[in-house]
Formats: C-alpha cells, sequence, structure tokens
C-alpha cells in the first residue's frame, strides 16, 4: 500500500486525535499482514483490502484508557491464482493476526483470479477499489469492471443488518452470537438505518457507496422523505465514533420500510406497503432458492411483525408461512424440518404479534442462516453463481441520476 494512506479521507466525524491514533495502528496492522505474506507466500497470492477500510471511512472507539481504536472489522481478500492447498501459510492469516492483534475483528475471503470477475455485491465493489492499492502482490492481475450494484446488490445488505437486528435481539442480549454478529446491538441498529438511507442513494458507474454519503446527501429526496437530516448526522456520526447505549428517538424499523417500498417499487405500481408486499408475492412465487427465499423470508418478517396496517400484516404473515414451506424442500446443514419449527403456529397468529407465532418463525428463519450465508459467499466470490440471483426490476430510484 502507499505510504501515508489516509484511512480518513470520507469520514465527516471523527475527531483528529482520532485519526492520528487509529492511523498509526493501522499501519502497523497491514504493515504486520504485508510482512506475513511477503514472508510465507513466494507466489500466487496477492491480498487486499474490502469493507469501510477501503472506503477510507472506519468506525473508531475510546477505549476505558481514553486512547482511542479501531471499531470496525478488517476485511481482507486474497486473490489467489489457484486453489490453495490446505496447508498454504496464506489460510493461516487470520489465526496470524487475531494473535498479533485480539482487539480487531479480521475477515479473510479467498478468491481465485479466474472468478475475479464475477465478484459482486457492495463487497464486491468495495474489492474494486482495494485492487487499486494492493496490500502484497506476488502475480500481475487483470483488474475487472467494477461490479455492478442496482436494486438486488442494495436488498442484499439492507436484509443483512435486519436479520442481525430482527432474529439476534434476545439472543444477544443474553450474551450469544451468531455468525457475522457484533458483540453491541446498538452496531447493527444503526447500520440497518444507514442502509435504509444508503439503499436509497443512486448507484456510481464507478467507486462506492459510502455510510457518510447517506449525510452529503441528506436532501436527497428520497432521504428526506425517510429521515431528517439532523437524524441522518446522527447516525453517521455514531457509527464513525461508536459509543454504547445511544438512544436516537427513531423508529428504525419504519424507517427500513419506507424505504423498501421505495427501494421495490416501480413507477407503474405506486409506493404502498401493500403494494411492496405484492411485488413480494410477485418475484419470490417464482423462486425455489434459499438466497431469495431467504431474503423475502425476512422482509415478510418485518412486515408481519413491525407494519402498522393489520391487513399488511396478515397477507404478509400468510405469505411468510408459504415461503418457509418452500424452505423446508431445500437441502441444507440443519436437520430441523422447518415445519417442526413453526409447528403450532399460524400466519393469523403472527399478524397478531403473538410471541410464539414469532418465536417460531424467527427460529425458522435462524435454520437456514447458516446456508444462506454460504450460498451468498460463494456467489458474491463469484465461485459458484446462483441462476435465480438476478437483478430485480429497477426501482425508481435507479436512473434518477446520480448526485456525484
Amino acid at each position: 500500500m502507499p505510504t501515508g494512506f489516509d484511512w480518513f479521507t470520507s469520514s465527516l466525524f471523527v475527531p483528529e486525535r482520532a485519526q492520528q491514533q487509529v492511523s498509526w495502528q493501522l499501519d502497523s496492522y497491514i504493515e504486520e499482514t504485508e510482512r506475513y505474506i511477503l514472508d510465507n507466500c513466494t507466489e500466487g497470492v496477492n491480498l487486499y483490502l474490502s469493507g469501510s477500510l477501503s472506503r477510507q471511512e472506519p468506525s473508531v472507539l475510546m477505549d476505558s484508557n481514553g486512547q482511542f481504536r479501531l471499531h470496525s472489522d478488517v476485511d481482507l481478500v486474497a486473490v489467489t491464482s489457484g486453489e490453495l492447498p490446505a496447508s498454504h501459510p496464506a489460510l493461516q492469516l487470520t489465526s496470524h493476526l487475531t494473535s498479533r492483534f485480539p482487539e480487531v475483528d479480521v475477515t479473510v475471503l479467498f478468491v481465485e483470479e479466474q472468478d475475479l470477475h464475477q465478484v459482486g455485491s457492495f463487497y464486491g465493489r468495495d474489492l474494486w477499489i482495494g485492487l487499486g492499492h494492493p496490500i502484497a502482490q506476488t502475480f500481475e492481475i487483470v483488474i475487472p469492471r467494477p461490479p455492478s450494484i442496482g436494486t438486488r446488490q442494495k436488498l442484499e445488505v439492507l436484509v443483512h443488518q435486519l436479520g442481525a437486528c430482527l432474529l439476534y435481539r434476545e439472543l444477544n442480549e443474553s450474551g450469544e452470537r451468531g455468525y457475522l454478529i457484533r458483540e453491541s446491538l446498538s452496531t447493527h441498529f444503526v447500520k440497518l438505518a444507514l442502509e435504509s438511507l444508503r439503499c436509497l442513494l443512486p448507484s456510481p458507474p464507478y467507486g462506492p457507496i459510502r455510510y457518510s454519503d447517506t449525510y452529503v446527501n441528506r436532501n436527497h429526496t428520497s432521504i428526506r422523505s425517510v429521515m431528517k437530516g439532523s437524524d441522518v448526522g446522527r447516525l453517521v456520526m455514531h457509527r464513525e465514533y461508536h459509543t454504547s447505549h445511544v438512544e436516537f428517538g427513531i423508529d428504525v424499523y419504519q424507517c427500513v420500510i419506507e424505504s423498501l417500498v421505495m427501494l421495490l417499487g416501480t413507477e407503474e405500481r405506486p409506493g404502498s406497503q401493500i403494494g411492496l408486499v405484492s411485488r413480494i408475492e410477485e418475484i419470490a412465487s417464482r423462486k425455489t432458492d434459499l438466497m431469495n427465499l431467504f431474503q423475502f423470508g425476512l422482509v415478510l418478517l418485518l412486515l408481519a411483525t413491525r407494519s402498522t396496517s393489520s391487513s399488511v400484516r396478515r397477507r404478509s404473515a400468510h405469505f411468510l408461512f408459504d415461503v418457509l414451506h418452500r424452505l423446508d424442500g431445500i437441502d441444507r446443514s440443519t436437520c430441523t424440518p422447518i415445519g417442526q419449527l413453526v409447528r403450532g403456529a399460524t400466519p393469523d397468529e403472527l399478524a397478531k404479534r403473538e410471541p410464539h407465532a414469532i418465536a417460531c418463525s424467527k427460529a425458522a428463519l435462524l435454520a437456514v442462516r447458516t446456508d444462506y450465508y454460504g450460498a451468498l459467499k460463494e456467489h458474491n466470490n463469484g465461485r459458484t453463481i446462483n441462476p435465480q440471483y438476478i437483478p430485480l426490476q429497477s426501482s425508481s430510484i435507479e436512473g434518477t441520476g446520480s448526485p456525484w
């Protein structure tokens, strides 16, 4: 990576002292990462950044000693010239970094060079930026075109945070953490609120869509219709400078529902919650794959339990049970039948927000969550493309003219 890399170019609210302290920590972290790869991997492995560090908008926090440290995960991607043997040192990079920097959460994903042109979604766009400043490079690659960011990809990242908040709220408060679940539920709620705004911004042809862009473009018509600019600023500030137990006075779930109405709506079908349910029925009724059914199942659970309209809740609940029935027929790693998990619960009970029906519905979606992420990772890494995971019909947000 270039000397003097500015980690905070796109940050808006991180104090100067925090930038200095965390930049020094990140420089040391990346230096150790580069050293490990170059010392142990003589050829066939390049290492790049993805995620918030690639976008140059990391999150920080102040520790109990009054010092700032990194709060964001470190997302690394190893691009390899071929499949690595099980004994390859690159496969031990995560454990090496965790032993050296135990306070930093790190994820290392592996992508073969031949699949690089198929890497997708927000993760792929962040990686595409990272390809321009490698951490370590042992062979030359051809940088592909940037992955497309459309309605499909925006729904995907929104659902990621939605699942953490809807499915793990009670579990997380008792101290149990699931796959891709942070230690603080407030982190997921802040990011869920921001994803509900980020998905409303037009997609630039190059470069990322940053969380900070939601505040820069707070007067964008779609964002302004969901949230006041001052509230957007408070969310971005809290995400960049993390503090615990902050109350925003924002109904995050209603913001998500309003955003989904706009994201999945079309000009031919003006936005409404019942129109959103109709759109989901139209799309998901033709799907038989885990990725689509899990995503739309989560949105339906949100509508069935959080919509203010009883007719929307009832219709969403009935179609959710249809989706769960179809999920039961898909091969997955967990053996418990979904029908057994929802036994004794009915769609009408779910629409009435009865605790037993809510718990059963959550348990059913949790039963397929790990398999969903396995399939999603294979798809977005370009290794195994899901033919049913095709672009969704463009919403009215797309093509309205980029603010960049």
